[in-house]
């Protein structure tokens, strides 16, 4: 069960770093925002570059916390509940849409580093198994919630 603690404070600590990193992207972006514009519209998608990286980061910070939420449920032994049912699902559904929207994303890119680029997309693959992972389990917690509530009928 201490793992299942450690992990989550892990989580959370790796979620607090990527709110400061993308608070201070967010900073640099508004404040010089002239430099800024002009470094992105050198890009593929122009001006919206960086609009569709802090939502896709977002949607990833969003996953990981419904995560560390579902991982708090699961350390008080509330396995088949319907809310750690529920944050699974969630965490799940945000990271499967993070990678649909993060391959479509990559597809658009120009091919400027075929290195980079297989990096990318072996990573965006890793989060989308590790979200239908998650919708597997829902599933199986699911079964096990129904399992539990009839034999709580029973007794």
């Amino acid at each position: 069960m201490k793992k299942l603690l450690i992990l989550r404070y892990l989580i959370i600590v790796f979620m607090i770093l990527m709110i400061i990193g993308l608070s201070e992207i967010c900073y640099h972006y508004l404040f010089n925002y002239n430099e800024h514009s002009i470094l992105y519209q050198e890009g593929t998608f122009g001006i919206f570059t960086f609009y569709i990286g802090l939502s896709l980061s977002i949607l990833f910070v969003l996953g990981l916390f419904y995560t560390q939420k579902m991982l708090g449920l699961f350390y008080k032994n509330l396995y088949f509940d319907m809310k750690s049912i529920s944050s699974m699902k969630k965490a799940g559904f945000c990271f499967v849409l993070f990678s649909v929207l993060s391959l479509i994303k990559n597809g658009y890119k120009s091919f400027e580093s075929i290195n980079v680029q297989l990096f990318d997309y072996l990573l965006t693959f890793t989060i989308l198994l590790i979200g239908f992972g998650m919708f597997v389990f829902v599933d199986i917690l699911k079964k096990g919630n129904k399992i539990q509530e009839e034999n709580e009928l029973t007794i």
